[in-house]
């Protein structure tokens, strides 16, 4: 399946699709490991107070996976 995926979207948007969609990628993953990095420091209270928007982010960051994950496939499909 991966490899049909990057050759339907090389046939559709050449190379640039591939860049732009594998640069997205990274930056979502620049972004989680820098908020789970910050998330670490602090004192005991501050820790335990932001365990919930910690979940909550991590939330945010598993939908926007998947709405991502969708757009690129709705885009390929048209």
């Amino acid at each position: 399946m991966g490899g049909s995926f990057f050759r339907q979207a090389n046939e559709r948007g050449g190379r640039t699709l591939t860049i732009s969609m594998i640069a997205a990628a990274v930056v979502m993953l620049a972004g989680l490991i820098g908020t789970l990095a910050l998330s670490g420091r602090g004192d005991e209270q501050y820790t335990s107070a932001t365990k919930g928007n910690l979940t909550r982010l991590a939330l945010i960051y598993a939908g926007l996976a998947i709405v991502l994950a969708a757009g690129i496939g709705v885009y390929l499909a048209l």
